[in-house]
């Protein structure tokens, strides 16, 4: 089973401190054919939660995989600057078919998928100058 993709916007490899990230979980059902003894088994993985490690000590557990901007359901603000990685753990439940069978049965247990990216808290300041940048490249803020 593939992990769920996930995504931290603005998707530029840095966000700003005291700004808030959002992040969501690509993806949902996964569907896995293969044959058994000559009969054909469908395995219907779907994910049950996400648990989202920000990198910074703040932590979160939900069934909402997110969405992206301008909904962004699930959101994070650093408070620090720095390099950090957002680890994602997703749990998956199961159910099989049999072919010829109508019956939905349950996988017993569950599954988990980690994925991560690696990201930058980066601080901006505002400068009041009294030229602009292709004025003078060398003022500040340019």
């Amino acid at each position: 089973m593939a992990p769920s993709p996930l995504v931290v916007q603005p998707d530029r490899g840095w966000v700003l401190v005291n700004k808030p990230t959002v992040v969501y979980a690509v993806g949902g059902l996964q569907t896995l054919t293969t044959t058994i003894l000559g009969t054909a088994v469908t395995i219907t993985a779907m994910p049950t939660s996400f648990a989202w490690d920000f990198g910074d000590g703040a932590t979160l557990t939900t069934t909402d995989p997110g969405a992206p901007w301008p909904v962004g359901t699930l959101t994070h603000t650093y408070t620090r600057i720095g390099r950090l990685d957002v680890v994602l753990t997703t749990t998956w439940s199961a159910t099989y078919t049999v072919a010829g069978d109508p019956a939905v049965h349950d996988v017993p247990g569950t599954a988990t998928t980690v994925s991560s990216s690696r990201l930058e808290v980066r601080e901006r300041r505002a400068y009041l100058v009294g030229t602009s940048c292709a004025e003078d490249p060398a003022a500040a803020g340019c």
